[in-house]
C-alpha cells in the first residue's frame, strides 16, 4: 500500500443506519487531538449532532431532490398533500444492504419507491455518499485559503478516502460500499480508498485517547493505549452493535499498534430497533387496521411521534431494585398529533383519554418501555459474554480487569450502559469515550493515516478454494471421483488457506496452493472461494460451507503448453479488511493479482 506520506488529507465516511457523517484532516496536524474536522451544521440537525440523516427524498425520474433532514422534512410536506409529484423517500435503508426476513421493517421506503424497495439500493447509497463528498470537498477548498488569502492548493490525488463498515458485514457487502464510493466520484483504487472496520476504528481512536470509565461510579479518566492492555469494543450503532476485542503492542521501540484478539461478532441489535419496537406499541393504540390506514395517510404524523421516541429513548433513567435488578424508572409521554387523532375510532381515543389528561398522548409507562429495550439490550449482554469467552480463550485469562469500551450513538442510553455495568462490572471496567458517538469518525482518520496501526487480525472464517485435488481412495467418497484429460483420479475438495480463528499479520500471504488448468488450451484459470464456519471443512459443501465469489487469473501467455509447466501459485492476502487474491505463474514468474466477485450468500 502506498505510505500515507504520499497523502496530505485524509477523509473518513461514516454512511450510518440513522446518520451520516465525515470528518477530516490533514496529515501533518493528526498527531494533536483536536485535529480532526467534523461537519456539525447540516441543515435541519439537532444543535452538535454531528451527522446528517441517512435519508434521500427522490424526483419522479430518479434524480435526488434533498437529502437528510430537509428530505425527511420535504416529504412530510409532500405525502401531507397526496404526494402529487409522485416522489420516492427512503430512510435507514443501510439495513436493506443484508436484508433479514425479520428485520425487514427497518428500512423505510415509500412514495414512488415503495414497492420497489431494494432494487434501488445502489443508487441511494450513492445520492449520500455523493452528497458527504461534495460537502467535504466543499470543506476542504475552504480550509485551503490561508489568513494572507493564498490557497494551499490541495489537488484530488491529495486526498485518501476511508469508508468505515460493520464488522457483521460479509465481502459482497464490503464490496458494494466500494462499488457505490465510485459511482459517487470518490477514487476506487486501493491506495486511495481503504475499508475500515467500524469498532476497530474506534478502538484506533480510543487506544490513544483519553476516556472515561463508568465502573462503580468511577469517572476518572483512563488510558487504554499501554502496552499489554487489552479491551472489547462494543460499537453500539442505530442499525448493528459490532463487538471484538484488541491487545495493545510495542515494536520498533516505542511504536505501538494493536492485534486483535477476539473473534468479530455483533448483530442486529441497534437503537432503530427499539423504534420498531415502539412502531407496534403505536399499532397497539390505535389499532393494527387504523395504524395501517394512519401510516399511508398521515406519514407525517407518524414521523412525529418516532421522532419524539427517538429523542427520549436514550436518556431514560434506571434504577437498582432491592432484588438487584437495574430497571428503568421513568414514565413517558408522546404526543398524538391532530392529524391523527381524526383519524381515530372512540375505542381508541378513550384509552388515550384514560392515559393523560389533554386525551392526545401515549402514555408509556416504565414498564411498557423496558419491555421495548429489554429484547435488544439482553441480545448485547449475550454478545459481550460470547466475546469475554473468546478473549480468554484465544489470550488466556486476564491477571486484572477487563474493560469494555463503549462507543457509538446508542451508547449514550443510560439504561444500556447500567445493564452492561450491573452485568459485567464485578470483573470489568466500563469505559466510554468523551463523545462516543463520534469515535469511529474519530478513528476512521486516524486509520487511514497508517493502517499498520492494526497489527494483526484472526479470521473471521476459514478461507480457502474449491480446487480439484488427486483423488484419495478409502477417504474421498467415490460419488466424487472425475477425470482429468490425462485420465488422472481427481474430486473437488476445500483447499483451506487460512482456518478460522487463526491470527494473521496484515497483508501476509497464506502459503501458496498450486493450480493446474483442467486444460492446455485454457486462457485462464477460475477458482471459485469458499468460507466456512467450520476449522477443517474437507469439502465446498461441506455443512457451514458456503461460496465466497470467484477469482480469474489470467493465462494466455502460456496457451498451448503442456499442463505441467501451467502450474500456478494461489494464495490469500489476508489480515486486511478486504479479501485479496494473489497469483505467480511458476514458469514465467509473474504475478497476478486476481480479480475477485464476490456472491451474495451468506452463512446459515
Amino acid at each position: 500500500m502506498t505510505h500515507t506520506k504520499e497523502f496530505k488529507i485524509v477523509v473518513a465516511l461514516d454512511f450510518g443506519t440513522y446518520g451520516s457523517g465525515f470528518s477530516w484532516s490533514t496529515v501533518p496536524e493528526l498527531d494533536r487531538p483536536d485535529s480532526t474536522i467534523y461537519h456539525s451544521a447540516f441543515s435541519g440537525a439537532p444543535a452538535n449532532y454531528r451527522k446528517n440523516l441517512t435519508a434521500v427524498l427522490l424526483n419522479a425520474d430518479g434524480t435526488l431532490r434533498s437529502w437528510g433532514f430537509p428530505a425527511r422534512d420535504d416529504w412530510k410536506h409532500a405525502a401531507a398533500a397526496g404526494n402529487p409529484a409522485n416522489l420516492g423517500y427512503a430512510q435507514r435503508f443501510k439495513m436493506s444492504i443484508r436484508p433479514e426476513p425479520e428485520f425487514e421493517d427497518v428500512p423505510e421506503y415509500a412514495g414512488s419507491l415503495a414497492d420497489v424497495g431494494r432494487s434501488k439500493l445502489l443508487p441511494l447509497i450513492v445520492h449520500v455518499l455523493r452528497m458527504l463528498r461534495e460537502a467535504v470537498l466543499e470543506q476542504i477548498a475552504a480550509a485551503s485559503v490561508q489568513a494572507g488569502g493564498q490557497t494551499i492548493g490541495y489537488k484530488p490525488d491529495d486526498i485518501r478516502w476511508c469508508i468505515t463498515v460493520p464488522a457483521i458485514w460479509e465481502e459482497h457487502e464490503k464490496a458494494l460500499m466500494r462499488q457505490a464510493a465510485m459511482e459517487a466520484g470518490i477514487p476506487g483504487d486501493e491506495d486511495r480508498l481503504i475499508i475500515a472496520i467500524e469498532p476497530e476504528a474506534a478502538a484506533v481512536f480510543c487506544a490513544f485517547h483519553q476516556s472515561i470509565s463508568l465502573t462503580h461510579d468511577q469517572r476518572s479518566q483512563i488510558n487504554l493505549g499501554i502496552v499489554g492492555n487489552r479491551f472489547m469494543v462494543v460499537d453500539c450503532g442505530g442499525g448493528t452493535v459490532d463487538i471484538t476485542a484488541y491487545k495493545v503492542g510495542a515494536v520498533d521501540g516505542d511504536r505501538q499498534g494493536l492485534t486483535e484478539i477476539g473473534l468479530p461478532g455483533g448483530g442486529k441489535l441497534g437503537s432503530e430497533y427499539v423504534t420498531l419496537a415502539f412502531r407496534k406499541v403505536m399499532a397497539d393504540w390505535f389499532g393494527a387496521k387504523a395504524m395501517a390506514a394512519i401510516a399511508a395517510k398521515h406519514p407525517e404524523g407518524v414521523l412525529a411521534m418516532e421522532t419524539e421516541w427517538d429523542r427520549w429513548k436514550v436518556d431514560f433513567a434506571s434504577r437498582e431494585t432491592s432484588s438487584g435488578e437495574i430497571v428503568i424508572d421513568q414514565d413517558r409521554f408522546v404526543n398524538v398529533p391532530h392529524e391523527i387523532m381524526m383519524n381515530l375510532g372512540w375505542h381508541a381515543k378513550r384509552r388515550l383519554k384514560k392515559a393523560s389528561p389533554t386525551g392526545s398522548r401515549i402514555k408509556m409507562t416504565a414498564a411498557d418501555s423496558q419491555a421495548l429495550f429489554d429484547p435488544i439490550v439482553h441480545g448485547i449482554l449475550e454478545k459481550i459474554q460470547q466475546q469475554l469467552d473468546e478473549m480468554i480463550r484465544h489470550d488466556g485469562q486476564n491477571p486484572g480487569r477487563e474493560r469494555i469500551l463503549l462507543v457509538g450513538g446508542f451508547a449514550r442510553s443510560e439504561y444500556l450502559k447500567a445493564k452492561i455495568t450491573k452485568r459485567f462490572g464485578d470483573r470489568v471496567d466500563v469505559v466510554v469515550p468523551l463523545d462516543p458517538a463520534i469515535a469511529v469518525l474519530a478513528g476512521a482518520v486516524r486509520f487511514a493515516r497508517d493502517p499498520s496501526v492494526i497489527w494483526a487480525r484472526r479470521s473471521k472464517y476459514t478461507y480457502g478454494f474449491a480446487l480439484n485435488q488427486p483423488f484419495e481412495p478409502g477417504v474421498d467418497n467415490a460419488a466424487r471421483l472425475e477425470r482429468d484429460e490425462d485420465k488422472e483420479a481427481r474430486c473437488t475438495r476445500f483447499a483451506i488457506a487460512v482456518q478460522r480463528g487463526e491470527t494473521v499479520a496484515v497483508g501476509s500471504q497464506t502459503p501458496p496452493v498450486m493450480v493446474v488448468p483442467m486444460s492446455s488450451a485454457h486462457e485462464n484459470i477460475s477458482l471459485d472461494i469458499y468460507a466456512s464456519t467450520t476449522a477443517s471443512p474437507r469439502y465446498p459443501d461441506d455443512p457451514g460451507c458456503w461460496q465466497l465469489g470467484s477469482v480469474k487469473v489470467p493465462l494466455k501467455e502460456t496457451v498451448g503448453w503442456s499442463r505441467e509447466k501451467r502450474k500456478v501459485a494461489v494464495s490469500f492476502v489476508v489480515g486486511k479488511t478486504t479479501i485479496e487474491v494473489v497469483a505467480t505463474d511458476l514458469h514465467t514468474g509473474k504475478r497476478h493479482k486476481g480479480t475477485v466477485t464476490f456472491e451474495e450468500q451468506y452463512p446459515e
